[in-house]
């Protein structure tokens, strides 16, 4: 009898420690959060990556310069003066001039003078003409002057030519092109009539006739459209008809 009592003490302290156990396990403390861990130090390039690299940097290096370089070449190109300007070199020079003006295709032309000089400016790129009359013009009651100026545009491969003067308040900007000689020039351009207000074409030739002479014609579109001479100026080198003459004997 007493064995089996103790029997039942024994196991009824079992059931009890059993039960406790999970207790005692919820009663442990959370572990506290692991730290992040740091980031990754990405490991050196190895060498034959680093060359690699350093060979790309330097072939970009290589072809930037030669872009460089070619541009620079283009643009001493297109700054150098060239054959066409030499042609130029004829207008240049002090200058009497005899100038006729058409109003009317039937009507006798109008006759004025005067004395002009062109010489060259920015290194030999550009003509500069400067022109100025011999009496006041019947008409304004002033004495004319005007200035052009004559050049070779090597990108645009025309010549250009822009013309002011004191007539007028605007400008009028012709392109062209010569002859295979370039002695004749034949040039293009636009302007506004102040009579219509309307945007008219003007053909304009400037021809070389030789060391002492060249000529300047302008040509206006009629009603018809037919090309009506308007304007022509003569140009003789100052001293030139003494001498000729000096030379000749007489």
């Amino acid at each position: 009898m007493r064995r089996n009592a103790l029997g039942w003490v024994m196991a009824g302290l079992s059931i009890v420690l059993l039960a406790a156990l999970p207790a005692a396990a919820d009663d442990k403390k959370p572990e506290p959060p692991k730290a992040p861990e740091a980031p990754k130090v990405p490991d050196a390039p190895k060498v034959p990556d680093a060359a690699r690299a350093a060979e790309r940097a330097k072939e970009q290096a290589a072809g930037a310069s030669a872009d460089m370089e070619e541009m620079m070449k283009k643009w001493a190109e297109y700054a150098t003066p060239g054959p066409h300007h030499k042609h130029l070199d004829a207008l240049v020079g002090k200058w009497t001039y005899t100038t006729k003006m058409w109003f009317a295709p039937e009507a006798p032309p109008e006759v004025s003078t005067g004395t002009a000089e062109s010489k060259w400016i920015m290194d030999g790129r550009y003509v500069q003409q400067e022109a100025v009359g011999s009496e006041p013009d019947p008409m304004m009651k002033v004495t004319f002057r005007g200035m052009g100026i004559i050049g070779y545009d090597n990108a645009r491969k025309q010549y250009v030519y822009t013309w002011i003067d004191n007539m007028g308040t605007g400008s009028l900007t012709s392109y062209g092109t010569c002859d295979d000689a370039g002695k004749v020039i034949t040039y293009r351009g636009e302007y506004d009539c102040p009579f219509t207000g309307q945007r008219k074409t003007s053909k304009s030739v400037h021809t070389i006739i030789d060391r002492d002479t060249h000529k300047f014609e302008m040509f206006d579109t009629g009603p018809d459209g037919k090309e009506l001479k308007s304007l022509e100026i003569t140009f003789k080198r100052a001293g030139a008809s003494a001498a000729a003459e000096a030379k000749e004997g007489k």
